[in-house]
């Protein structure tokens, strides 16, 4: 469904929002919610590994 409904720049946008996405004011759980449901929207199947990385490079630096 996504690939036939999902129009291209859509799907770049919710990339672009994941690769920018920092943790700011918000709580960590906050923030990790929003980074799994940008995952999610997008269609990725990431293993363990990959969603610890990319979650370690947006929180605040005191947290990191």
């Amino acid at each position: 469904m996504k690939k036939r409904f999902m129009p291209t720049h859509y799907k770049n946008e919710l990339l672009l929002k994941l690769q920018r996405l920092r943790q700011g004011s918000k709580g960590v759980e906050e923030y990790f919610k929003l980074m799994e449901l940008l995952i999610l929207k997008i269609g990725f199947d990431e293993d363990k590994e990959a969603k610890v990385t990319r979650f370690l490079h947006g929180p605040n630096h005191d947290i990191q």
